[in-house]
């Protein structure tokens, strides 16, 4: 999927410049992440056709393996940031992917001069250089020879403050339990973390969940089978993962992250990382 690494949109009050990697409302700066702004470029650049959840996730995360909960997750950002209209401009089709249904027009960036947009972004007319008189060069002259001076004199300030305000980042691991830890899944809002765990005593594995920043996990499940691959709703209000079954079966079973019942909502032949990765997100969505 080619993306126009140039191009220039608008849509409802929103313009899209993709050369800028800006998003503006009525000329103000509409802040998204990196992969929310690029996904917003794709369904842009769709004009309406559908896109399905396989070519948006390898446009969005390519050469890499990530979790199909990933992908809701960002479009539920998106419409959060394009307020009222995000959730009808952004149709999904269940089980099959999503399509932008807001009228897009593309601006031809030759036709819209540099410095001619103000801050509502409607285009201003420069005054035609015949009409400025020589006794305003001067002035003009001047301050920006005041301007050159006082950007050479904030250089050396700018450069200890930037090395005063260097942070130095360190790796904390999440948890470090007797045991074996395997699978971890971040919840959509990335403030817990799912995953399986043979215990302190080694004896079985089970599925956990841990709040980031807390101590102990909160164990979810106590059958003696072997339960494994956690994966999250895109609510992040259940948790899907597989329990082992006699016969290289397995069973897909659904638990709120609090814990409680748990509830089975299918049986597979197939029990592995293929599986696990791969399927699970998509039966909770």
């Amino acid at each position: 999927m080619s993306i126009q690494a140039s191009g220039l949109y608008e849509f409802g009050p929103y313009r899209l410049d993709a050369s800028q990697r800006l998003l503006t409302r009525a000329g103000e700066g509409v802040t998204l992440a990196p992969k929310t702004f690029k996904l917003l470029l794709i369904l842009v650049e769709s004009r309406g056709r559908v896109l399905t959840k396989k070519d948006l996730m390898s446009a969005l995360w390519p050469d890499t393996f990530v979790e199909e909960a990933n992908l809701p997750f960002q479009v539920s950002g998106l419409r959060k940031a394009l307020g009222d209209d995000g959730a009808q401009w952004i149709e999904t089709l269940p089980k099959h992917g999503y399509r932008f249904k807001a009228p897009v027009t593309q601006i031809d960036r030759d036709k819209v001069s540099p410095g001619s947009v103000d801050r509502s972004g409607s285009s201003v007319e420069s005054p035609p250089a015949h009409r400025r008189q020589p006794r305003q060069v001067l002035p003009w002259l001047v301050a920006a020879m005041v301007t050159v001076v006082a950007m050479a004199l904030a250089v050396p300030y700018f450069r200890q403050a930037g090395k005063s305000s260097e942070t130095a980042f360190t790796a904390v691991p999440l948890t470090s339990y007797p045991g074996n830890e395997r699978q971890p899944t971040f919840s959509p809002d990335g403030n817990q973390v799912a995953f399986s765990w043979d215990g302190p005593e080694q004896r079985n594995f089970d599925i956990y969940v841990k709040v980031i920043g807390a101590e102990s996990p909160l164990r979810l499940t106590t059958d003696p089978a072997l339960d494994s691959s956690p994966a999250w709703s895109p609510d992040g209000r259940s948790l899907a993962f597989l329990r082992s079954l006699p016969g290289e079966k397995a069973a897909v079973m659904l638990i709120a992250p609090l814990g409680g019942p748990e509830r089975k909502i299918a049986d597979t032949r197939t029990f592995g990382p293929e599986f696990c990765l791969c399927s699970l997100s998509g039966m909770v969505a």
